[in-house]
């Protein structure tokens, strides 16, 4: 019994990855110099705080400019999708 949780837990991390290395293809933006958003959704999950907290202190951005930059991209990525799709009632939620 152990053994299954543990495993269970194993497989929930691994699909937890495969999720956030999907959204971080799906709010890439092309451009020559990555933004603050770019460099915070290439990065593990547990360092996103701490990332984020240091673009801010050296100025990088702003918390405003932030989270409109991310709500663009995620606003973008969902309008790509065909409306009323699967994959866009997914992503809404």
């Amino acid at each position: 019994m152990f053994y299954r949780c543990m495993l269970f837990a194993g497989m929930i991390a691994l699909i937890q990855k495969m999720l956030q290395l999907y959204a971080a293809k799906a709010l890439q933006h092309p451009s020559e110099q990555p933004s603050a958003v770019d460099q915070v959704i290439a990065a593990d999950e547990d360092k996103w705080e701490p990332l984020i907290r240091q673009l801010i202190e050296s100025e990088q951005t702003t918390e405003t400019e932030f989270s409109q930059d991310l709500q663009k991209r995620m606003e973008a990525t969902l309008l790509s999708q065909t409306s009323g799709s699967y994959m866009q009632r997914v992503q809404v939620t």
